[in-house]
């Protein structure tokens, strides 16, 4: 997991656009994903996990990243996207995809290539944002974060 530096405040939301190319490992098992992390409390954060494959293999997931004792996370899944559903599903390996993570007011909308890929619910409270990958390479470019200002209405 990297969390992205110099995001002071994010309580007016934020805006997350760039690339990303996922590569599994050799080693990579049935778990491979690429995804993003936004931050909710000093050990706890919402994870969107997208999988990274054919789209025959591919099942997103949006869960809750805490902290352990020992220095690792734990994973609780809230939501699965299953594959036959008609959206966005994950990333193609080793396919350059570009993305937007717009986050505000307690939600989240990711999309991918343009095509919404998931609106869905986070704490409010957190002051950043990063990626996070599981049995895979992920690259990274054309990052752009913009804070936004968004009054409460």
């Amino acid at each position: 997991m990297i969390w992205i530096d110099n995001q002071s405040d994010m309580s007016g939301g934020l805006f997350l656009e760039g690339t990303l190319k996922a590569d599994a490992t050799e080693s990579a098992g049935p778990a491979t994903a690429a995804g993003f992390v936004i931050s909710e409390a000093a050990d706890s954060s919402t994870a969107i996990l997208l999988g990274v494959g054919s789209p025959a293999q591919r099942e997103p997931c949006i869960g809750s990243l805490n902290g352990t004792d020992d220095g690792t996370f734990s994973f609780v899944v809230n939501e699965v996207t299953v594959k036959s559903c008609a959206t966005v599903n994950g990333v193609e390996n080793g396919k350059v995809h570009g993305f937007r993570l717009l986050v505000f007011r307690g939600a989240f909308e990711l999309y991918i290539d343009d095509l919404l890929m998931q609106t869905h619910r986070c704490q409010r409270g957190g002051n950043k944002a990063g990626f996070i990958a599981e049995n895979a390479e992920v690259t990274l470019g054309n990052l752009k974060v913009y804070n936004l200002s968004l009054s409460e209405g």
